[in-house]
């Protein structure tokens, strides 16, 4: 099955704290972490009313939509999410989907702030990507949006499965016509057959 992850204002949820965390886990020098620090923790907003701005504030988290520096610094944050879902392939407790049998296992798409999950379907590899994501929200400062998010599960899946998993996730079904950053999740071999040939 699939799980496509909602993450609403994830740039806006950043927390200054854990990215720093990210970064000096990821080998970045003290001193360069604080010259991000700077940059993003020393700029002021003010709301509009009436297209007048208001008192200036300080925020407490959040990169700045905008700005250049903000899509790499927030790929630091999915990076984490990344490695853990990794990891938690390597000890078992998620399994990916292989495209043949020679190819490797995904377990995850990631692109910017939209993800994509993958694992065997069953309630315990549900419960346990639910428990990854609730870890990642509270550290990161993520809001996983469950109700907007959703789940499609392959054909042969056990149709018994379906409504429990979907209950015990929060989600929605997706249907496997449905769209994925713009492009159908599904192709069917003929599709790509004439594509080839036009």
């Amino acid at each position: 099955m699939g799980i496509k992850i909602d993450m609403p204002k994830a740039f806006d949820r950043v927390d200054w704290g854990f990215l720093m965390t990210i970064m000096k886990q990821m080998g970045f020098d003290e001193k360069w972490c604080n010259m991000i620090y700077q940059c993003i923790s020393t700029s002021t907003s003010a709301v509009l009313i009436n297209g007048s701005p208001e008192k200036f504030f300080k925020p407490s988290r959040c990169l700045r939509q905008g700005d250049p520096l903000s899509p790499y610094l927030f790929l630091f944050c999915m990076e984490s999410l990344s490695r853990n879902l990794l990891h938690a392939e390597e000890m078992g407790i998620i399994n990916g989907i292989k495209i043949c049998k020679a190819a490797p296992p995904i377990s995850h798409l990631l692109f910017a702030d939209d993800c994509m999950i993958f694992c065997k379907e069953n309630t315990i590899e549900a419960q346990n990507i639910m428990r990854f994501l609730q870890i990642f929200g509270s550290t990161s400062g993520q809001l996983i949006n469950f109700p907007k998010s959703g789940v499609f599960f392959s054909k042969s899946t056990n149709p018994d499965l379906i409504p429990r998993i979907n209950n015990l996730m929060g989600v929605q079904v997706i249907q496997l016509d449905d769209k994925y950053l713009g492009s159908p999740l599904f192709t069917h071999r003929s599709k790509i057959i004439l594509s080839s040939l036009g």
